[in-house]
């Protein structure tokens, strides 16, 4: 405050300043002090002496009170108004005129001025205005999202904590997936009669990339303010919503989205702002390809719309299906589980030795007819007790024409527990008409499982991939359970997301610490040995194949993990019995979906490190005890390819047809190869056939020019190949 503005009150002085004598001593004393008389000179020395004195003491007296008077007097009541210097400051909207200020006595009373506090001046501070419209909350989506009101108590902040899939916007965003932010709006409390202006900003590293506007109804608005939010996220239309269908190429790595919300017209009160950054997170797109399998003169369809189920469900930018580039695989005897997984991680093993990384398949499916199987098998490496390799590559099942449980949904169930999702907790139809598991089956629940005994999703899930898209309340089915009309939980979106054949190229793959990856490979070709092992402890002779093509370039990012430990080992030995190669396993005899029993167990081992040509016996033991030994024979099978003939143009079935022989009496197996480039790159056109023909319809091959065709025969250890001239295919 300035003199300026101080009003003219009389001069007062503090309690603690000494007045001067003349202000002290009346006119009469001033009478007597200038009377030459020198007794009368000592009596008024003698009366200043007293009242210096004295006024010592009630100044001082008056200055402990004080001093005294800055501590609380809890129980003093005030009935008088306190004795300022100043004015408090102006509040808004009051009168700024000044309150006189009481005048001190001249002289100090015995009143207790020690209990009167002081009178604090309030500091001006800034007014808060209430915001007219509030953003309740925010959604962050890409297919589920986690959203409570409120927040879960059960959640844990901690990403790497399991059950942060219960936090509000915890599930991970993806770089390239399909991304919707959900906006929630209040009235605070009043509903505005205009229109409310939706502002976004995204920013990249800090950096703005774009900004964007929404409008949202007044009418809207006051329909949305009675509802809760369980009810606000059933409908698309009782949110603003920002769309990015697809994103664009720069939402990848740490994205802001800045929101500012106000209504039209709105020139007093502040608008609401929400910020929320989050991390785009680069994940591959999944390849997967396709095989029928005939059986018994049954061919199942070609199966359609997995690509979309796929990419709807899936934490991935994208899905790529299609067929295997080969003839129809053919089965033969009674459906083996076990056996139908190794032929098929046979044959991806020999596709893929001809193929980058980039171009082979992350998963091979093999489509059964539905006459000759009714569900599905996968072959996850989590799993040590359930019959298979254990490869994560290979799965099957029936191909049922039925979306909600079959077709499409078998496929994205099997191949997600291929990627690490397990079961979750599934009724019996018995409970719950919905779902289709039968009385006493074992269906091995993820122990991790945080829905206590419930199938359900738990969130909202919305499809971003249809048109519209289309929301699935949190009562839907997750897909990993044994009920009708699924969607993906927050819990199976996160396992998925968490795969290690999902991280992209060049990215070590977080392996389980109970798993090693495999090692390096040598340019000696490659070593691929498989075999099956039977309940009652007893194990088939191992197959041994040397691939030809060029040695796996990623064997981390291409094989499947090794297990430290085993029941079962497969040695590899030199001619001095020197150990060149170890790898064991579990051979599980339980069934991933029934928990039933299994009649064998298959396992397939590459070992890259290993130079064929330097192996002299292979064995498979139990707690060191060997089962089976294999060595080579004294001969290599001898072949010759009969037909097709010399410059042969192949156009719709045909049959190829060879001759071979084994000195040494072993039962030999046959591989066919076909290669579209003039035998640069080969592809399988038919594998572990036992007759010396086959039979298939060029329409199942791609067309080319100069194609060749190759059979390779194998007695167990050695083998022998045999190549036709350039053929054409029609």
């Amino acid at each position: 405050m300035t003199q300026s503005s101080r009003p003219n009150l009389p001069k007062q002085h503090s309690l603690l300043q000494q007045p001067s004598l003349d202000l002290v001593t009346s006119a009469d004393d001033r009478t007597v002090k200038a009377s030459p008389s020198k007794s009368g000179g000592r009596g008024v020395a003698v009366g200043l002496i007293v009242g210096l004195i004295l006024l010592q003491v009630i100044t001082l007296g008056a200055a402990l009170s004080i001093v005294r008077a800055g501590a609380p007097q809890p129980n003093l009541v005030l009935d008088e108004p306190s004795l300022a210097t100043e004015p408090p400051a102006a509040v808004a909207g009051q009168s700024t005129n000044p309150t006189p200020l009481a005048e001190f006595p001249a002289i100090p009373t015995s009143l207790p001025t020690e209990a009167i506090p002081p009178t604090p001046i309030p500091s001006p501070t800034p007014t808060s205005l209430p915001v007219p419209v509030k953003i309740r909350a925010v959604e962050l989506t890409q297919g589920i999202q986690v959203l409570q009101e409120p927040e879960n108590p059960r959640c844990q902040p901690d990403p790497a904590q399991p059950l942060n899939v219960l936090c509000n916007n915890s599930m991970p965003m993806v770089a390239g997936r399909h991304t919707m932010l959900r906006v929630y709006l209040a009235c605070n409390p009043n509903c505005p009669a205009a229109d409310t202006s939706v502002r976004l900003r995204l920013l990249k590293d800090g950096q703005e990339q774009d900004h964007l506007m929404h409008d949202f109804a007044a009418p809207a608005l006051q329909r949305v303010d009675s509802l809760d939010l369980a009810q606000l996220r059933d409908d698309l239309d009782n949110s603003v919503n920002f769309a990015f269908l697809p994103p664009p190429a720069w939402m990848s790595g740490q994205i802001t989205f800045e929101l500012e919300v106000t209504p039209y017209g709105e020139t007093t009160l502040p608008p609401d702002r929400y910020s929320l950054t989050k991390e785009f997170v680069e994940r591959k797109p999944l390849r997967v390809a396709y095989l029928p399998i005939d059986y018994e003169g049954h061919r199942p369809s070609d199966p359609a719309g997995i690509e979309h189920w796929l990419l709807r469900l899936y934490p991935v930018p994208g899905v790529e299906y299609f067929r295997l580039p080969m003839p129809d695989m053919t089965w033969e005897g009674e459906i083996s589980k076990s056996e139908i997984l190794r032929k098929l991680l046979y044959t991806y093993w020999l596709y893929g030795q001809y193929r980058s990384n980039e171009a082979h398949p992350d998963q091979l499916f093999g489509w059964l007819p539905m006459e000759a199987y009714n569900g599905g098998a996968a072959d996850p490496f989590w799993c040590p007790n359930c019959a298979g390799p254990h490869s994560s590559r290979v799965a099957f099942g029936g191909l049922r024409p039925e979306q909600d449980i079959g077709g499409a949904r078998i496929l994205a169930h099997e191949i997600a527990h291929n990627l690490g999702a397990q079961h979750a907790w599934s009724p019996t139809a018995t409970e719950d008409a919905g779902c289709f598991k039968s009385d006493g089956t074992d269906i091995q629940v993820d122990p991790g499982w945080p829905y206590d005994f419930t199938p359900n999703i738990q969130e909202f899930g919305i499809d971003l991939y249809s048109d519209p898209p289309i929301i699935y309340p949190p009562d839907t089915y997750d897909m990993m359970s044994y009920c009708t009309r699924p969607w993906i939980s927050p819990f199976t979106y996160r396992k998925i997301f968490d795969s290690p054949f999902l991280q992209p190229d060049g990215v070590t793959p977080p392996i389980p610490t109970e798993y090693l990856t495999q090692v390096e490979t040598t340019n000696a070709g490659t070593l691929m040995i498989s075999g099956v092992v039977y309940p009652n402890g007893t194990v088939s002779s191992p197959e041994i194949l040397r691939l030809e093509g060029e040695a796996v370039t990623d064997p981390a990012g291409f094989m499947p993990p090794q297990a430290t430990e085993g029941d079962y080992c497969l040695d590899v030995w030199d001619r001095t019995d020197r150990r060149l190669g170890q790898r064991c396993f579990n051979a599980g005899f339980s069934d991933l979906e029934s928990h039933a029993p299994a009649d064998s167990s298959a396992y397939l081992f590459i070992l890259p490190e290993i130079d064929p040509a330097d192996v002299a016996k292979i064995t498979v033991s139990r707690a060191k005890e060997t089962l089976v030994e294999v060595t080579p024979s004294r001969h290599k099978p001898e072949l010759t390819l009969t037909s097709p003939d010399s410059r042969s143009v192949l156009s719709g079935r045909q049959t190829i047809t060879w001759q071979a022989k084994d000195s040494d009496g072993d039962r030999l197996s046959y591989d066919i190869l076909y290669s579209l480039d003039d035998g640069r790159t080969w592809l399988p056109l038919a594998v572990q056939l036992s007759n010396t023909s086959y039979t298939f319809h060029t329409s199942q091959l791609p067309a080319g020019g100069a194609a060749r065709l190759r059979v390779s025969a194998s007695d167990g250890f050695h083998t022998t190949t045999a190549e036709s001239p350039a053929i054409f295919v029609d």
